[in-house]
């Protein structure tokens, strides 16, 4: 593992998704990985109570050999970095490691809870800790404008676009983009107060637990979207049965 630092190292400059290739080729040799990690570090985590791992919850297995308790907390589909040839061994391996005794498996949104269920047929429990404080403030829309989001949280690809359809058309609803609200843009505490002020929200996700989603849905924001949102959604996440 320590033999591969382009796992582990981030350039200057890299992008969002640098690496995550890399990460999924060695998913090929996890398991030969995880004895050398075991070997490695058995007597300095000899005092380890248990393993918390998240994304890709495939690398959970990292930890099998220590017998020791694992925390899986998942955020993203169980195949996600998982190479297509793998993904029906690590069906089974997962199933094994989320019915053991030993181990708890948590799910972070009820949307993926019923998405695991269907994939393994095993109903894992969910514990939320996104758009939890976000929660205390509700929709009160002071604004004739809707906040447009697409991708990472900055500057939507069809923002221009539709802030020129508004001009062309006369309409007094105005797009934005979230760096146009202040709150936001400075991160003042009271960003996600302001934003609940706006008409709505037009959201295009890249994924099915798109965080601003739940953040805009959590305080009452009336929420427009593609009406064929999987084409959508699934292009970061992996849903195969």
């Amino acid at each position: 593992l320590l033999r591969r630092p382009r796992i582990y190292e981030i350039r200057p400059g890299a992008g969002f998704l640098d690496g995550f290739e890399q990460v999924e080729n060695v998913g090929r040799d996890l398991n030969r990985i995880a004895r050398e990690f075991h070997h490695l570090f058995r007597s300095p985590l000899r005092t380890v109570d248990a393993f918390l791992c998240s994304i890709p919850i495939y690398w959970c297995q990292l930890y099998q050999y220590f017998q020791k308790p694992i925390l899986g907390v998942m955020d993203q589909p169980i195949f996600l970095f998982v190479r297509s040839e793998l993904r029906t061994a690590w069906l089974d391996r997962f199933r094994q490691l989320a019915q053991d005794p030993a181990n708890l498996f948590v799910c972070h949104t009820a949307f993926l809870q019923m998405q695991v269920e269907w994939q393994t047929g095993l109903r894992l429990p969910v514990a939320r800790y996104l758009a939890i404080q976000t929660a205390r403030w509700h929709w009160t829309p002071l604004h004739e404008a809707a906040l447009v989001v697409q991708q990472l949280p900055h500057r939507p690809f069809f923002l221009p676009l539709l802030k020129r359809f508004q001009e062309l058309n006369g309409l007094k609803l105005q797009m934005v983009g979230l760096e146009e609200v202040p709150a936001w843009k400075d991160h003042r505490p009271d960003r996600y107060k302001r934003l609940a002020e706006h008409r709505a929200a037009v959201i295009f996700p890249y994924d099915v637990h798109f965080m601003k989603l739940l953040e805009l849905y959590s305080m009452g924001v009336p929420i427009f979207m593609p009406v064929d949102f999987f084409m959508w959604s699934f292009s970061w996440t992996i849903a195969d049965p």
